[in-house]
């Protein structure tokens, strides 16, 4: 079994406009030792949204957008992926595989989640999501995606993501504040850049941000490649409502998502202006608004 390491909870102390409160989801079986952190907040009269982040972020990334939704009625859960946030972080690279990613989110929805959840998917969210929706897709609701990357042989963006892994890895650190805020058009603050810092106190805790690039959809080899493609193939009798909410500049993976979900035809699919990948800094309340008035319709 390799080292479990865990953030210290002085690490978060202080961050802006990050004051929720932290719950816990301890893993069990084969995954026992594991520790799952994650938000909870709202009532839940008009349902449940689960919020999935991507990489180089964790739930913090949500903090300007779950009050809106808390507000519209619903209980909002934003979980940290194992590796990221306050979750633990298994320190050897190879636990951090797409099957293993599934497993733990599927235990995390079954455990804290009732049918009928609505899913949020920002980039890497989609890719653990989708195999857990086509395993059991009666169990959920409606879909929302934003910046997800559809498996698809050349997709748009491959030779741009290659060089972005060449020029992550050469630097000395793996840049994690640095990585989220070059894909936000804003200027974000010094502070805010160090919150996406704060769950990696050294190089140790980041195995799981320096295997996604390793293990992306656009490079991935079977066997590994083959359960999310499958999942996208089966998205394609999806007939649930399913919405995309991408940057202007990000329209043809928005499109592909549109056209193997029969149920995000006629939805209100938005491609937002002056935003960039990490939309979610730049447009938390659009965002949200756009979240209700799907949930609602």
């Amino acid at each position: 079994m390799s080292e479990i390491l865990r953030t210290p909870d002085d690490c978060f102390a202080g961050l802006p406009d990050y004051d929720f409160t932290p719950h816990y989801l301890e893993l069990d079986g084969e995954d026992a030792g594991l520790r799952m952190h994650y938000l909870d907040e709202g009532s839940g009269e008009r349902g449940e949204l689960v919020l999935l982040h991507g990489q180089g972020s964790w739930c913090y990334i949500y903090r300007h957008m779950i009050g809106p939704l808390v507000a519209a009625g619903y209980r909002v859960l934003a979980p940290d992926f194992i590796g990221f946030g306050r979750s633990d972080k298994p320190a050897d690279g190879e636990r951090h595989s797409h099957a293993a990613h599934h497993r733990w989110l599927q235990a995390f929805l079954d455990a804290c989640t009732s049918p009928g959840v609505h899913l949020y998917c920002f980039d890497w969210g989609s890719n653990f999501a989708l195999p857990v929706i086509t395993g059991d897709p009666g169990r959920y609701g409606k879909l929302i995606f934003s910046s997800a990357q559809p498996p698809l042989p050349n997709p748009p963006g491959k030779q741009w993501f290659l060089d972005w892994r060449a020029r992550m890895f050469a630097q000395p650190k793996f840049p994690m504040g640095e990585m989220v805020a070059e894909g936000v058009a804003r200027e974000m603050s010094a502070a805010e850049i160090a919150a996406y810092d704060a769950p990696f106190p050294d190089e140790r805790y980041k195995a799981g941000p320096k295997r996604f690039p390793m293990i992306h959809p656009v490079v991935l080899e079977e066997p590994e490649a083959r359960v999310y493609i499958e999942a996208w193939n089966a998205m394609g009798a999806w007939q649930g409502p399913a919405l995309t909410l991408y940057n202007s500049n990000d329209g043809r993976n928005a499109q592909a998502f549109q056209q193997q979900i029969p149920g995000a035809a006629g939805q209100p699919h938005q491609l937002l202006p002056d935003c960039s990948f990490y939309l979610i800094e730049d447009h938390p309340q659009r965002l949200a608004q756009a979240v209700v008035d799907f949930l609602a319709d």
